[in-house]
């Protein structure tokens, strides 16, 4: 003998093996259990799709980037193939980040599941290693200065105008460009090491996330300025001054990437990092 329910829905008296009440159609609880519900899966990362992607991306806006500052007037296949690969090394490095941000390579700043009441305590604070980093921070900051300074006395005297004169007979094709990109960046980096201090002191959560993307940058800027003073063809008159800089270049961005490596490492791994940058800032 069939048992009857009531719809939910009227209050009807329905058989209890109806998927519908014969009065308002509504549908009966219970009687859909098997069905499958669909879920939204999060994409998976692909890592060679997203390098792609943004190869092609900076392939374009290096193309135009060099095409500006008059790169191809010379000869455009071997500058052309520079860009290429300047821009499959800068697309690892997006790659690496899109990744780092999607695929859960998160800083563990959080203390409570992290560390002990004892750890906490006794790491807590701007000290140790960290104040090699607010040092170094300060001084990145007013080299900065001082390289905007003496990029903006090399427009100021004429240097500029004299080495980008098509007539001059130690004329440089593209050097005014590159000098004001430098500058430009340069200016960038003043702000976002301004802010970087400002982070330290205030003992923000973002601050070993946002100093390893800083430090990241500067590598990478350092290689885009040298392969591009590279790719230059320097008058005999002054090649053997461009290349004492471009010695010197060589040195600072060995320099740079080698702390990149050591002082974002530090930050991902050192307890003191973990419980001095406790703060939220909105």
């Amino acid at each position: 003998m069939k048992n009857n329910m009531f719809c939910k829905h009227c209050g009807t008296s329905i058989d209890e093996t109806s998927k519908f009440c014969i009065k308002c159609g509504g549908s009966i609880s219970g009687t859909n259990t098997s069905a499958k519900v669909k879920t939204l899966q999060p994409k998976e990362f692909n890592f060679a799709r997203t390098w792609v992607r943004y190869s092609v991306i900076l392939t374009i806006l290096l193309t135009i980037f060099f095409g500006l500052i008059g790169e191809y007037e010379n000869d455009f296949s071997d500058t052309f193939i520079g860009v290429l690969i300047l821009s499959a090394i800068l697309a690892i490095v997006v790659t690496f980040i899109i990744k780092w941000r999607k695929s859960g390579f998160k800083l563990e700043t959080g203390t409570s599941s992290q560390l002990s009441a004892e750890e906490l305590e006794k790491y807590k604070g701007i000290g140790g290693w960290l104040i090699i980093v607010g040092i170094g921070l300060f001084i990145n900051t007013i080299m900065l200065v001082i390289g905007i300074s003496e990029s903006i006395s090399l427009f100021t005297n004429g240097a500029v105008d004299y080495l980008s004169n098509p007539t001059s007979d130690v004329y440089i094709p593209g050097y005014s460009g590159i000098l004001k990109f430098e500058l430009i960046l340069d200016v960038l980096f003043i702000f976002a090491s301004a802010y970087l201090i400002y982070l330290f002191f205030k003992k923000s959560t973002r601050f070993p996330k946002y100093y390893i993307y800083f430090l990241v940058a500067s590598a990478v800027y350092l290689l885009i300025d040298y392969l591009v003073f590279s790719s230059f063809s320097f008058p005999a008159e002054v090649q053997a001054t461009m290349n004492e800089i471009m010695s010197e270049q060589t040195t600072e961005m060995a320099r740079a990437f080698i702390s990149a490596v050591i002082w974002s490492s530090y930050m991902l791994k050192s307890k003191r990092v973990k419980a001095t940058f406790v703060e939220e800032i909105k």
